[in-house]
């Protein structure tokens, strides 16, 4: 190097010193206005430099924090988090941005957010850090009370959506249950009707087998015109109670006489023919005969069917 070129790389230039002075001055101004903290840290963290921008976000003075510890002031809760973050950093040898709790002169603490551009040597040792530090108390806020929100949102849509489901279970318990209300009221009306009808063709069939037959013999005997009398209103009463079932049971019957509605019913009832026969003071032959009509007309002559069984169906 000449003389000439010492001399305009001479530190003591008063050119050269005009300049960094004028350097100085911009570095001071920014650091002075800048809202965000910057300072620099070595590698176990002890601050060498810190801007006056720390004292207007953590109450601190500068020189109240140069020389002492930077994680001193991270929140215990985080300080595991953060070792582990900056011992990535640099074992990596990159830039780390990362978010922790930073105390307070007051006591309390704020939400900041750290971005670390690691620093070198001239041999390319690394050996410390500039750290632009920010607080975002107000962002943390805001996503806590986002989450919140959308918490009690999710909340509320699974309240909603179990009360639907509970009352979806209600409405198919119920379901079930007037089916099966609905099925056993049917089953009982059914045999409501099934009981009904069995009455009628009992009541039917001892008016029409039993007692009228013993009127009508009652009736051929010598008798005074009052007890004639008294028979005669008791077989109309009698006619009047069966006359609906005997029109419900005579239209199964649309082919038979009277005379074999009454057997069929006698039949129906367990008589033989000889009790038959006795019970309306006919003869026997008559009754065998009675009893051929009736399996012609039900089509079952050629059938080994029993006459009563048969009958027993016609309900």
């Amino acid at each position: 190097m000449t003389e000439g070129n010492r001399k305009n790389t001479d530190i003591s230039s008063p050119r050269l010193s005009s300049e960094m002075a004028e350097i100085e001055k911009v570095h001071s101004l920014i650091s002075d206005h800048v809202l965000d903290m910057v300072s620099q840290i070595s590698l176990d963290g002890i601050f060498f430099y810190v801007s006056p921008s720390h004292e207007k976000v953590l109450g601190f003075e500068p020189a109240a924090l140069r020389g002492t510890c930077a994680y001193d002031l991270v929140h215990p809760d985080d300080l595991e988090a953060t070792l582990s973050i900056v011992r990535a950093g640099i074992a990596n040898r990159t830039p780390l941005k990362f978010e922790y709790q930073s105390r307070h002169r007051a006591g309390h603490y704020i939400w900041t957010e750290a971005n670390a551009n690691p620093l070198f040597t001239d041999d390319g040792r690394l050996w410390g850090a500039i750290l632009v530090t920010r607080d975002i108390t107000q962002r943390k806020e805001a996503e806590t009370a986002l989450w919140q929100t959308r918490y009690e949102l999710e909340q509320k849509v699974r309240e909603r959506t179990e009360g639907i489901r509970r009352r979806q279970l209600e409405l198919e318990t119920k379901n079930r249950e007037l089916e099966e209300l609905n099925t056993t009221l049917k089953i009982l009306l059914n045999q409501r009707e099934k009981d009904k009808r069995d009455m009628a063709d009992n009541v039917l069939a001892n008016v029409r087998g039993l007692i009228l037959p013993c009127i009508d013999k009652m009736k051929s005997h010598r008798l005074d015109a009052g007890l004639v009398a008294c028979l005669t209103a008791i077989e109309t009463s009698l006619a009047q109670i069966v006359s609906p079932f005997s029109r419900r049971l005579t239209s199964q019957y649309t082919l038979l006489t009277p005379r074999e509605i009454q057997i069929a019913y006698l039949i129906k009832e367990g008589r033989n023919s000889k009790e038959i026969a006795g019970l309306l003071d006919i003869s026997l032959p008559t009754i065998e005969f009675h009893r051929h009509n009736l399996r012609q007309k039900l089509g079952i002559d050629k059938q080994k069917i029993n006459l009563r069984t048969y009958l027993m169906t016609l309900d």
